[in-house]
């Protein structure tokens, strides 16, 4: 995974965007960026009209995944004790 300007490419190819090239997820696994937007990336109005990119591969969420952890470790070990 790797930084862009508008976000990050994934080993895939695949690009995302997030806002200042912040992630985060929430208490039941919604994947955020920047500081208030969610990325959707499957959703459907209650009107029944839908929109739909390609959900992220099983690989591409283990890549996130893998690239938040160790952005967290490196965090953890610089943070004074």
């Amino acid at each position: 995974m790797i930084p862009t300007k508008r976000g990050y490419r994934l080993s895939s190819g695949r690009e995302f965007y997030a806002n200042g090239q912040i992630l985060g997820i929430t208490r039941d696994g919604r994947l955020t960026e920047g500081y208030d937007s969610e990325i959707e990336l499957e959703w459907r109005d209650p009107e029944g009209e839908e929109w739909s990119d390609t959900p992220f591969t099983v690989a591409e969420r283990r890549e996130i995944a893998d690239y938040m952890v160790a952005r967290w470790l490196v965090w953890a070990e610089e943070t004074p004790k």
